[in-house]
């Protein structure tokens, strides 16, 4: 039986054994038959204009509350002058034109309207300006003296300070470095020579100078005019006796302020005007981390010094308190070094505990402000008849009152027993 040759062109279909060739004539191969139909060019181009029109229909922004424009209609940015783009609307733009959307940070110090501010002592008004206190040596005073007030900006000038881009203190009047090397040391206990007493008031403005210097020439000038009494210098002299945001002692050298102290007995400032009058200081370019600060003594402690950095490292845990958390800390840091001292020196072995050994004058800080007040040592006046009375004879050992009679004497020696106050 002879087979049928299969066919290679079977309609279409492909070949397979025993395939039969279809009736009629044997179509020939067409070249590219293996290929897909030819597009008509007519149907595609109304298939794109359709998919186009169907892509525009959809090309819609999604509906937010920040974004509401469609792609048709791009957004239009405003101008605030000349073409400039204004800054948009949010929490995180101050003006029309800020060229960044960086929120501004908060100063590292309180503001000026902020400061805590510090009174004088209550009798500090009567001796300042009601009592009159005869010459006396420690203050420079070769007349009987008031205190002299400066009521206005005129008289305030000369002792009014500033810095420079360096954060170095200057001279206000001509823009000078201030130094207070040569300064003698102030009448109130606690003070130290080549210093200068200082205020800060509410603005966060200096004024220094040389109080026995100041005393010494106000008490020159009266004796050339034939006056009888003269005029002496103190802490409240700079704002008339008005509240204050720091006062103490600073120590300068060519500008460089090296240490400021709380040595101050007409307004006794506490930690935090301490702590305010450093980071005012750091407001000002001071390089903080060469500044020393120092407590003076207080409840028969002794004056503590430490570096500024320390103390700013208050600012955020009850900085009102600072001066007693410093203290504390101190002691028991002491506390370990006398222990492992007593070790190296003791041959015998016999160690005291850390509780065993005598605490140091500096740890020994009242636990609070108020005890701190109630504390204060022999030179601050406290307003206290007992303790006038106590520390009268210490007080007034070098004073001549001008008094007639010895019972006079002693009654201006217990109304002015603060005569080394600054």
């Amino acid at each position: 039986m002879t087979r049928a040759r299969s066919n290679a062109i079977s309609g279409g279909q492909a070949p397979f054994l025993g395939a039969q060739r279809s009736p009629g004539p044997a179509r020939p191969p067409m070249i590219g038959s293996h290929r897909q139909a030819q597009q008509n060019p007519l149907t595609d181009m109304q298939q794109s204009i359709g998919n186009q029109a169907t892509m525009q229909s959809m090309d819609v922004a999604p509906e937010t509350p920040y974004y509401t424009e469609t792609a048709s209609s791009p957004p239009v940015i405003t101008s605030g002058y000349s073409g400039a783009p204004t800054a948009p609307d949010t929490t995180y733009y101050t003006d029309t034109d800020s060229s960044s959307s960086i929120p501004q940070q908060a100063p590292n110090v309180p503001n000026a309207s902020s400061f805590e501010m510090k009174p004088m002592l209550p009798s500090m008004p009567k001796f300042d300006k009601q009592d009159v206190i005869g010459p006396n040596a420690r203050m420079n005073t070769v007349l009987p003296s008031q205190t002299f007030y400066a009521d206005t900006d005129e008289a305030r000038a000369p002792f009014a300070r500033g810095f420079n881009d360096q954060g170095q203190m200057t001279n206000a009047s001509d823009g000078s470095e201030l130094s207070t090397i040569g300064a003698r040391q102030a009448a109130f206990k606690g003070s130290k020579p080549d210093r200068h007493i200082f205020t800060m008031d509410k603005e966060g403005q200096f004024h220094t100078a040389d109080a026995i210097k100041e005393n010494e020439d106000r008490g020159q000038n009266a004796l050339n005019q034939g006056l009888p009494m003269q005029e002496r210098f103190h802490h409240s002299s700079f704002h008339g006796g008005k509240d204050v945001a720091g006062a103490g002692e600073l120590q300068v050298r060519d500008g460089q302020i090296e240490l400021v102290s709380d040595t101050s007995g007409h307004y006794q400032p506490g930690s935090m005007q301490m702590m305010q009058t450093v980071q005012q200081l750091e407001k000002r370019k001071v390089q903080t981390e060469r500044l020393g600060v120092e407590f003076v003594g207080k409840g028969g402690t002794q004056n503590m010094q430490a570096s500024a950095t320390e103390l700013l490292g208050y600012a955020n845990h009850n900085p009102e308190t600072a001066e007693t958390q410093m203290r504390h800390r101190h002691g028991q840091k002491n506390a370990v070094l006398s222990e492992l001292l007593n070790k190296a020196n003791n041959p015998d072995g016999q160690n005291l505990k850390p509780s065993e050994l005598n605490r140091r004058p500096e740890e020994m800080a009242p636990d609070n402000a108020s005890d701190q007040r109630a504390q204060a040592p022999s030179g601050f006046y406290t307003g206290d008849e007992a303790e006038e009375s106590e520390q009268a004879e210490y007080v007034y050992t070098d004073i001549d009152s001008g008094s007639d009679t010895a019972e006079d004497h002693s009654e201006a020696e217990t109304e002015n027993e603060d005569i080394y106050y600054n």
